[in-house]
Parts: C-alpha cells; structure tokens; sequence
C-alpha cells in the first residue's frame, strides 16, 4: 500500500531540523552524558529524557551551548509520565516542575500521558463498556488538568503515548454533553517498524494533525531473525544501491521522508559494555559518534534534495516504494493467517465458536 501524505501540520511542535531524537536511557549516568554530549556536538536537538537522566542531560546540555550557535532554545526535552500518574492537580503539576528544574528549563517542552489501563488483546477478555467508560473519564480528566499546565506556560505541547486510533477519538472527539478539551494532541508516541503494521495508526494520526513520535525498530536481526525474509531482502537491495548505507541510515531516511519523527533503537550503542582503559574508551566514543553522526546527515535542508558531499544520499521513489510495500506485505501475511484459523479468533470461528 503506497502512502497517500506526509504529517503537514501548520503548528507543528518539531521543524526539520529536530525530526531525529534520542531517547537516553543508558546503563550508567556516564554512558547518559556522553551520548547526550555526542548527540549534541551533531545537531541533534531533539530528546526523550527518561526519570533519572535529567541532571545528566542538563549537563552535557550545558556544556555544548558553551559554542556560540548552539543556542538552548533549539533544544526540545520530553517527558512521559507513567501509567499510575493520573494524579491530583498539584502533584502532577510538582512532578513537572521539579523534572523542569533539573533540566534547567522554564518550561517542559513536551509531555506525554498514556492511557490509564494497558491495553489488552481483544480475544482474550470480552467487551466492557463500563470499564472503558471509567478510563476515558480518568483520561479526561488527567488531560484537563494538564491543559492547565499548558495555559500557566508550565508545558508548551501535551502528547500521548500509545493511544490507539478509538481512544483518541474517545479524548479529542468526546461525545455530547462533554466537549474538546481545550488543548488537543500535538503528539503520539509509538513502536513503529517498516516490519511491523502500525502504517494504518500513522495515518490515521497525520489525518487527525497529530505528529508521530516513533519509537523505531531498524534492525533486521532484533525483528526477523537476521534478513531471511523477503522485506529483508528489500532492504539489502536499497542498501545495494546506495553503497552500502546502512540499514538504520535508509529506514530512519524513510521513516523522516513519511513525516515521522524518528528515534532510532540505539541499543547497539547504548548496551556495550563500559570502557576501562583509555583505549577502550576511545573505541566506545568512536562507535558512538559514527552512529549519532550517520543520523545527523539526515537532518540536513540539502541531504534529500541535492547531494552536496560524498555522505549524502536519497532514496528513489521506487526505493521509497518498495518499503512501504513491506507493510502491504506484512498485512498480507496476517490476511492469511486469518484464512487458515492460525488466530485464536480463527480457530474459534472455525470451530464454531462465534455462535
């Protein structure tokens, strides 16, 4: 299935230049600073901050705006409150200032609230319309308290976190007598994967207004177990034609070309064992920055449009084509599974089950 559009939203919180974030979660607080620190130095201005890591990155934050053209209003800071925070007025209103402050922010640029129950497999437990109704409240709620936040200039944009397409529609399209909340979605927070349908949820999001924040799955052995499928196949035949980039290169080139903001899965990076000799450090630090300065190209006006340096590289339509197939093909394959009653739901309905 080929795209129809872009997110083209008029008051988008990010511009093109902060469409590539990093989320800091590192083993160690060290391991914090320096991919923050590194990320920084490359014109990456755009972060998820994780509860714990906010003094490190108000550090390396600090330490890179010592350079003149960096300057600290560029910088886009994220928090997520967790699932059990559908507080009181004040306490949510203290969490938020207190994660301000060791940030060293006036304001949080941007939070994001998920939905009050995780969600659950629709053939596992039967419909509850009451249940749903009492977490669409709870939601509401939560959210007006933080539209008051928005209006004391404590938060500048309120997004979600892993709302599927009914409960947005239940929070930014309540039914009568309740009305919009006065401060709509700006964000949602996702998994998404060229390998895994969540285009269907993209889309929906974009045509609502709502930028996606996607929490992205580049590599092919942490997904299909080392490229033997045929959207692989489809990568390694982009990869091919464009000398060899790298995979995380082309998908997050892709994932930025479909109007996402992209934060690539750094595991590789984050996850190695920490340095002991300065030797060891050194070859850290270098495959840290070789990752983080292979994305900031793509941050680049001119990356896409006309390749001014050897570095630079765009993908063709056909390329472009080609991988959104993969998501056609993927829905294909769940289709079949249906069919042959490989499903819980299809087992059932085979056996009789659906009455």
């Amino acid at each position: 299935m080929s795209w129809a559009f872009s997110y083209t939203g008029i008051n988008s919180p990010f511009n093109d230049r902060q469409r590539i974030g990093i989320t800091t979660s590192c083993p160690t607080p060290s391991a914090t600073v320096d991919l923050v620190s590194t990320a920084c130095h490359h014109d990456i201005r755009t972060f998820l901050v994780r509860p714990g890591d906010e003094l490190a990155v108000k550090a390396a934050v600090a330490e890179v705006c010592q350079r003149p053209e960096v300057k600290p209003v560029d910088f886009r800071f994220i928090m997520e409150l967790p699932r059990q925070e559908h507080m009181t007025p004040d306490l949510l209103s203290g969490k938020i200032e207190a994660v301000s402050k060791k940030l060293g922010v006036d304001s949080m640029y941007m939070v994001l609230l998920p939905w009050p129950a995780e969600a659950k497999d629709p053939d596992a437990e039967p419909f509850n319309r009451m249940e749903l109704t009492r977490q669409a409240k709870a939601m509401r709620n939560t959210w007006d308290v933080l539209c008051g936040l928005v209006e004391r200039k404590q938060v500048n944009f309120l997004g979600v976190r892993e709302l599927s397409n009914p409960q947005i529609e239940a929070l930014m399209k309540p039914s009568p007598p309740q009305v919009k909340p006065p401060v709509l979605i700006a964000a949602n927070w996702m998994k998404v994967s060229v390998w895994k349908s969540e285009m269907h949820r993209v889309r929906f999001c974009h045509s609502m207004g709502i930028q996606v924040l996607a929490d992205f799955e580049w590599d092919l052995n942490r997904v299909n177990g080392g490229g033997a499928g045929a959207s692989d196949k489809v990568v390694e035949m982009v990869r091919k034609n464009q000398d060899g980039r790298s995979a995380m290169q082309i998908l997050t080139l892709w994932g930025v070309d479909r109007g996402l903001v992209v934060f690539p899965n750094l595991d590789h990076v984050k996850n190695r064992p920490t340095p002991k000799l300065a030797e060891e450090f050194d070859k850290e630090r270098k495959i840290t920055m070789d990752a983080i300065d292979s994305l900031s190209l793509l941050l680049s006006p001119l990356f896409r449009k006309k390749p001014m340096w050897k570095e630079a590289f765009a993908l063709t339509e056909g390329e472009m084509k080609a991988l959104d197939e993969i998501d056609g093909a993927w829905n294909n394959r769940l289709n079949e599974k249906l069919l042959r009653g490989d499903t819980k739901w299809g087992k059932e309905k085979a056996g009789g089950g659906g009455g």
